[in-house]
């Protein structure tokens, strides 16, 4: 049953094609173990029986869909005449294609190179050996550990066994588990407790009138009349001015003349406007305020300057007690994708279709359209994943005639969870979009 190298070509080909359909997926760079068995069937000219191995590897994933490995093989063939064992030993370095890590059944293809020792009779040969071949991972669990199995076509660059080949065709079956080292990220990172979603209903905002500033009647201040004086002086003959102090000064006036009414001004509040004029009259000290002696409120949203985390917020903003826009949270529950995708199936189309009539209802309103992803998967490719997911719902809405103007798009990658990725259920519901309606 040898195999040649026009054959092997055929084989990975056909591979290729089947495996090239899955999407990119994780890239969790821990090393990992290797082990398991092997199924041998030997080139038919090597005049051997089918055999069975065992081998070891050690591997990293080194990008996106790339892992390089190291592995020791053996395995025994017996020969079709004779009691002698036929032994095989090698140390290849492996190249695995991974094409969709995020995937709990992704197909791979192998290609390596290595040595390989041939032991029969007494005798060995060290020879160049190739491989190559496909096969699939199946994932256990969140945190790497995985069950895979492949097929392999190697080539033994041996011109010395039999005088009449220059190599031989083996055709090896693996099966293995991969065991990987370390935490992952999810071990390291608490899980998160799924939070309850709210209707996907927009409702639209109600303009908050600024609070009215209750004013605290001024009491009206009596007015302090000098005692006249009498003293030597020269008529003077203008009216002392009304001086405006905090400390009462009694000018000197003609003996023919009464003493002028000096009123003192108060300014109980110290902001620089007489309490007789001062609608705040108890303005905290420091305060700026206006001539009515009330804290100014540039922005007319009920929350003076002073206290103000947003004096710039847009006239008609509804607020909180530091003077900043409410921000409603809108999550869309029927709104998730599928792994590694950024597609809308018909049911989030519809719930689209209704979230769209409801902004062209209630114009003017900023939405912020947020994407996210699972935990599966590296945090760049999540990041982007998030990212694209927010643009489509974004775009859809723009299709149904929302302005591309009150839309913000958004992406969080796996850094804002509603519920555990340590389950298929949890990690379902992290993959989703939400829109956030503000008065911004």
């Amino acid at each position: 049953m040898k195999m040649n190298p026009t054959a092997m070509a055929v084989a990975l080909l056909c591979g290729s094609a089947v495996a090239g359909a899955a999407l990119a997926g994780e890239y969790d760079s821990r090393v990992y173990l290797a082990p398991g068995l092997s199924y041998t069937l030997p080139d038919g000219s090597r005049d051997a029986e089918n055999g069975g191995g065992a081998f070891f590897g050690i591997g990293k994933p080194v990008s996106e869909h790339w892992n390089i490995e190291f592995v020791a093989r053996a395995n025994e063939l017996d020969l079709d005449t004779g009691s002698s064992a036929f032994n095989q030993r090698a140390l290849m370095i492996d190249g695995l294609y991974i094409w969709n890590r995020e995937s709990v059944l992704t197909p791979y293809g192998v290609i390596g190179a290595g040595a390989i020792r041939n032991e029969l009779r007494g005798t060995s040969h060290n020879n160049a050996a190739l491989n190559a071949g496909v096969g699939a991972l199946y994932a256990i669990g969140k945190e790497g550990l995985g069950l895979r199995a492949d097929v392999r076509y190697r080539m033994d660059l041996d011109n010395k066994s039999l005088a009449s080949e220059d190599s031989f065709g083996d055709v090896v079956f693996n099966l293995g588990i991969v065991l990987p080292l370390g935490k992952s990220k999810s071990e390291r990172a608490a899980a998160t407790e799924a939070q309850p979603m709210a209707a996907p209903k927009l409702a639209a905002e109600k303009t908050v009138s600024a609070p009215v500033v209750a004013v605290a009647a001024v009491e009206a201040k009596p007015v302090v009349e000098a005692k006249p004086v009498v003293e030597a002086k020269p008529v003077i003959a203008t009216p002392a001015p009304i001086v405006a102090a905090t400390v009462t000064k009694v000018e000197p006036v003609a003996k023919s003349e009464p003493a002028p009414v000096v009123v003192a001004v108060i300014d109980g509040d110290k902001d620089g406007v007489p309490d007789n004029a001062d609608q705040c009259a108890n303005t905290s000290t420091g305060v700026k305020v206006g001539a009515n002696g009330c804290a100014i409120d540039a922005d007319s949203d009920g929350v003076a300057d002073a206290s103000d985390a947003c004096a710039d917020t847009r006239a008609g903003s509804k607020v909180n007690e530091k003077g900043c826009p409410i921000t409603t949270t809108v999550a869309l529950n029927k709104l998730q994708f599928g792994f590694g995708n950024a597609e809308l199936d018909d049911a989030s189309k519809k719930t689209l279709d209704a979230v769209a009539a409801e902004l062209m209802a209630n114009p003017g309103q900023v939405v912020e359209v947020t994407g996210h992803a699972d935990a599966i998967g590296s945090e760049t490719f999540n990041q982007k994943l998030s990212e694209k997911r927010a643009h489509v719902v974004s775009a859809y809405l723009a299709k149904k005639g929302v302005t591309t103007g009150s839309l913000r798009n958004k992406g969080f990658g796996e850094d804002k969870p509603v519920a555990t990725n340590k389950t298929n259920t949890g990690r379902a519901q992290n993959r989703r979009v939400e829109m956030f309606v503000t008065n911004e």
